[in-house]
This record gives C-alpha cells, structure tokens and sequence, in this order.
C-alpha cells in the first residue's frame, strides 16, 4: 500500500437504540457514497455491475482483486483511484473506510447462529457465568458420553460438525470486546475420565472429583494482587488462546467466537473434560479476553482459524458485498514463529501473536502486552520457564521476590514510601506471639530503594532469646552482636524460601556502630555499605519496613 490506516473500527452496537443510530448513521453515508459514486462510476474501468467475486472480504483482497483486473483490461489509472470512482471517495483512506464499511455489511449476509444455538440453556448469561468458570457444566462431575450429561455433550458435538464449520458465531458478553486481539482460557480441572487427557478416572467420587488436567503451563502470580506461585505450587494447568488480525473483516476476526467454541466446550471440555478456574478466587476467569484473564502464566497452546468464504462484489446503487451460503471453517493448530529464535512453532500463542505481528496484523504494542502475560514467550518449548516467571514478577512487584511462600507477612514497622498506619509494633517485641523466646523465628526487612541484594533481607533466629533482649532496637537502634552472631544465633537469606530450607545463606556481617541499625553492613559474599536504615544518623536508607512472618506463631514455622 502507498498509504498508512488505521484498520480498527468500532465495535457493532450492543443494544437497540445504539444499533439504530448506527444503521441511520450506515445509511446516510452509504446514500451519500452511492450518489456520488454513481456521478462518477462512468469512469471507472471495471463493469461494476458485473462485479466479481472473491474469497473473503477485506480492502486487501479488493484491491488485489481490483489491480489484477486492471492488468487485463487496461486501464488510465491505477487500483487505487478505481476504487476512489466506485466509492465516491477522493482519498485513499476514505476509501479503504468505505470499503471496510461495505464488507462488514457483507459479513451480516453470511449465516449466523448464536451460543443459544447449541443448546437451550446457554443464554448469554449462562456463557458469561460459563467462561467466568462457574455454572453446571464446569461443577458437574461425568463423562459427556455417559447418559447424565448426554443431552449437552450431544449438542456440542453436533454443533461443533455442522453450524460451528458453516456458520459465523456472534458475541457475548464480557468478551465481546478484546482490545488486545486475543482470548484465553486457562483450566483447572478435569471432570471427565476415559478421555486419556488429564488424570480424571473412576471411580469418580475418589479419582475426578478435584482431578488435574494435562499442564502445559506455569502459573508465575496472579495480576490484581501479586501472588507468586513459585515451582508446582499452584498445581497442573492448561491454557489454550486464540488471536486474530486487526481488520474486522479478516476470517480470523470475524470468526474469533467460532474460535473460542472449538477451544473452550468443544476440543477442551467436550474431547477432554477441561473446565474451571485454575484457582479458586472469582477474580480469575476461565477464559476471558487477554487483557481481562488477571494472572501471568509461561505459555499457552493455540488454535487459529482457517476460512474460505465467497463474497460476490459488486455496483447496486453503491458499492455491495453478498455472502454466499458456502462458509468453510477449520479449527487447526495455530502455525507461529518462534519469537527467540525466528524458526516456525506451532501450537504457541505468543509465536502466532509474533507471526501476527511480523505480518503487519497487530501492533507492537498489542503484541508486547500479550508477551507481558505470556512470559516465556522466548522460549516456547519450556512449559515451566521459572526464570522467565520470576523475572517477570520481580520486575512488576520489586523488592518482592519470587521465591517467598504464600504465607501472610504483618507489617510491624514502616519509614518513608513503606510507611502504614496497619502497623503493631507490640508484635515483634520479645515474647509476643510472632517472636516467641524459644524456637526459630522469622523477621523481614524489604528496601526497595536498596541495592538488589538487600531489597529483601530474611532474618532467622537460631538461638532463644535471653531474657530483655529488645527486638526493635536492635533492628531499629543500633545492629549489635550481643547474644547475636551471624550463623551463630542468627542467619541472613534474601529470600524465604531459601530462609526455610537452609541455602545461599550470607556469610559477612558486621555489628555495634552506635546509632546504625540492621543490617550495618551485611552482606551475602562480603561487607556493603550503606544499605543501613537508622532513626537517627545520617545516609540511612529512607524507605524500609520490618514484617514478622504469620508463620512464627507460637515458635512453630510453617513447613516449606
């Protein structure tokens, strides 16, 4: 193309009113095109009347179409200024508006059904509650080939053999709207056995009830309140997505919720049993647009649409495309390109994402936001992918680490941004509940303006406290080695878990600068200044707080 355009338009309307005032809106401009495209269609080159016909319906194919058809015939102007006549246009971005226009008013020709199509019950409310991972279908324990859940799993496949393949499926809400081109769905169960998908098996009542699917991906947080599920914590999940081009007439757009049907009731609850959330909190949707799904995982497999449908193009008063009655859907794996590498990847969605991008379908920044959830997108092949995991989160949650259980922390102390009022400074002082006299213990110190080694410190205590000994102003005061030796009566870790097994503990500390509190200038390998925090010297960190571990109560800590 000789010019640049935005291919986005606006959404079809979701109510009555809003959907007449787009029809009047339709219809007043496509009087005025035609008027004026009749004034100048005389000079056309091609016999619009004629027409032609087309698979697909987008400004590519037409002006493809229209600059082979030029070729033949002969013709004073280009593809472009022919396209300008038969519209009415006299710009080349009005012109590929106009024709955007004219094939989503062909799209409405083609066949449609709707969710309710497949079976009575599903209404848009019950889709809406369905993909949130509640409702019967993702409750209910069985097989969909057993009698009890027949009626359902029949309709599905008959649905998924016939109008799924023929026809375009319509939204619903909420996913009605993705700004970010893409959908996912992420399963944490299986409910159905004799599948050889999942662990689910029969008995039921002790082998499905709370059966695993097959894991193709790492659960690394959840997004709106930074959860970290280090290693196999969260358990096994499967996520599967689907994305689609920019232009709204593309097959993969138009056809995104056949898309989602194929991936979501037919291919992973109907062939597999895949249903529910991957957790148990409202807040994560089983399938939702990408920007709405709430959680960052590794990766996702990927189903793309594959399409032919033939459009007839023609003059009638004004521009017009027509549906034929011969859609064609495949549901294939999706064929990407490895964003790490450049090599082919199937079954990825952030490689078909790349692809996407690298075809000039989506945008940097669409595709970016999608590597942002899909974090191992550099390495497809690796469903687990840690590292990625714990970059990512470190980076969006700093100075959290990665690597620290679950368990609640409670903010006993606060200076500078790490300030609170929810604070109990009665809760660390010898004796309390959370630091108990006798038994291991656990205090914690994040700084986020300190350096990456002390942006979190562990302290674990080894030996019972003597009697007075004073927990604040030793943190607080002055750092002192009174009945307080490193790897004597206490260890140092920059991070809980490795606090709780016992590796990569620090090995340099010093103590009893008066006015100097934790950690003076301790450090994993050797002495680092200035990480310090005091109430009353000069060039101590600012922002810092101190948290007692839940986990301390009554001088028993947590298992790792």
């Amino acid at each position: 193309h000789i010019f640049q355009r935005n291919k986005k338009i606006k959404p079809r309307p979701k109510s009555k009113q809003e959907g007449n005032k787009n029809i009047m809106k339709v219809f007043v401009a496509t009087f005025f095109l035609s008027a004026l495209a009749s004034t100048k269609a005389q000079d056309a080159c091609i016999d619009w009347i004629i027409g032609f016909n087309l698979n697909g319906c987008t400004y590519d194919r037409i002006l493809e179409q229209v600059e082979i058809k030029l070729g033949r015939i002969g013709c004073s102007h280009n593809a472009l200024t022919e396209i300008q006549l038969i519209t009415g246009t006299t710009t080349d971005l009005d012109a590929a508006d106009a024709i955007d226009l004219v094939c989503l008013n062909g799209w409405d020709t083609a066949p449609q059904t709707t969710y309710n199509d497949i079976d009575y019950r599903f209404t848009d409310d019950f889709m809406a509650e369905h993909v949130s991972g509640e409702g019967f279908l993702n409750h209910e324990t069985g097989s969909f080939q057993d009698a009890e859940y027949s009626e359902e799993g029949q309709n599905i496949k008959n649905f998924h053999d016939n109008e799924a393949k023929n026809t375009r499926m319509n939204e619903f809400e909420p996913i009605d709207s993705c700004k970010l081109n893409s959908m996912m769905c992420c399963f944490g169960r299986d409910r159905q056995p004799n599948d050889n998908n999942g662990n689910c098996a029969e008995p039921l009542e002790e082998k499905c009830v709370d059966a695993d699917p097959a894991d193709n991906s790492n659960l690394c947080y959840t997004n709106f309140d930074g959860t970290p599920y280090p290693g196999e914590s969260e358990g096994d999940i499967h996520c599967h997505g689907l994305a689609w081009d920019d232009d709204p007439n593309e097959f993969t757009s138009q056809l995104k919720y056949n898309n989602l049907f194929f991936v979501s009731l037919y291919d992973h609850m109907y062939q597999r049993g895949y249903v529910e959330h991957l957790l148990d909190d409202e807040n994560i949707p089983m399938c939702a647009c990408m920007e709405d799904i709430d959680i960052t995982v590794s990766r996702s497999d990927c189903t793309q649409i594959d399409a032919s449908l033939t459009f007839s193009i023609k003059y009638e008063g004004g521009l017009v495309a027509t549906a034929q009655d011969n859609l064609n859907i495949h549901f294939n794996t999706c064929r990407g390109i490895n964003p790490g590498n450049g090599n082919g990847q199937n079954n990825d969605l952030a490689s078909y994402a790349y692809k996407l991008y690298l075809e000039d379908r989506i945008t940097n920044e669409t595709k970016t936001e999608i590597f942002n959830t899909l974090v191992g997108y550099a390495q497809p092949g690796n469903n687990a992918n840690e590292e990625a995991c714990e970059a990512a989160y470190e980076s969006a949650f700093a100075p959290r680490s990665y690597h620290e259980p679950n368990d609640d922390w409670i903010q006993v102390f606060g200076m500078g941004s790490e300030a609170s009022t929810d604070t109990d400074l009665t809760l660390w002082k010898s004796g309390s509940t959370y630091v108990p006299d006798s038994g291991v213990f656990y205090i914690k110190r994040i700084c986020p303006t300190c350096n990456d080694d002390h942006n979190q410190i562990i302290y674990k205590r080894l030996t019972p406290l003597p009697a007075g000994f004073d927990i604040p102003k030793l943190f607080l005061e002055t750092w002192s080695s009174v009945d307080n030796e490193l790897n004597v009566d206490f260890e140092l870790y920059s991070n809980m878990l490795d606090a709780l097994e016992g590796t990569a503990r620090w090995d340099a500390c010093n103590y009893d600068d008066p006015g100097i509190g934790f950690p003076r200038d301790c450090g994993p390998d050797k002495l680092v200044g200035h990480q310090w925090t005091s109430l009353s010297r000069g060039g101590r960190q600012q922002d810092y707080a101190y948290y007692v571990w839940e986990g301390n109560l009554n001088g028993n800590p947590a298992p790792a």
